[in-house]
């Protein structure tokens, strides 16, 4: 499409261009916020992570004190709970794991892409058409944003992968927590 420089027949498609224009700037803006907020979320993830498996590790060293304690002597009783507090202990890293690359993968994408004022940009509005100038520089923005939303999109599927996981996370240790529970009350009130 050649826009020339007609401007009687450019002037009634100005306010057009001027609504998809700020449309454009406004979902830039939007897009900005979006992708500060998924890395807000993915940081707050892996803090929660963090001081749930540290809170895990201090108290699994408090459980296999109790089982030897509860248990005594019964080296094969012992043996098997320790065993099963182990297991469960390695899934919960294991999850954290997940959750850190789940972090890291969305914290990591970082394409979030702008439309610079340059030299070149500055030149188009001075020597062509401001609408010619503006279609360009609004071409520049529907692409900006296009590739804004894969970016968006990859940081939300990542952070979506770290919640989950920390919800998984969460299950697990509650389900220990309570087996912990029921064990040690269950033997100790023998």
């Amino acid at each position: 499409m050649s826009l020339g420089n007609q401007p009687e027949k450019w002037g009634y498609h100005t306010a057009t261009i001027d609504v998809l224009f700020a449309l454009a700037q406004n979902k830039l803006s939007v897009q900005d916020s979006q992708i500060n907020a998924l890395d807000s979320k993915a940081g707050f993830v892996l803090g929660s992570a963090t001081i749930l498996t540290a809170a895990v590790l201090a108290f699994q060293q408090a459980a296999v004190e109790a089982i030897s304690k509860v248990f005594g002597e019964s080296l094969i009783q012992r043996l098997v709970l320790t065993a099963v507090v182990v297991v469960l202990v390695i899934i919960i890293a294991a999850l954290y794991i997940s959750i850190v690359k789940a972090s890291y993968d969305a914290y990591k994408l970082q394409r979030y892409r702008i439309v610079s004022i340059t030299k070149e940009v500055r030149d188009l509005f001075i020597l062509e058409t401001p609408i010619k100038a503006k279609l360009v520089f609004l071409n520049a923005m529907i692409s900006a944003a296009e590739v804004n939303q894969v970016t968006l999109d990859k940081k939300v599927a990542s952070t979506e992968t770290a919640v989950n996981s920390l919800l998984v996370e969460a299950k697990v240790i509650a389900f220990l927590a309570v087996a912990q529970a029921l064990i040690l009350g269950l033997v100790g009130g023998k």
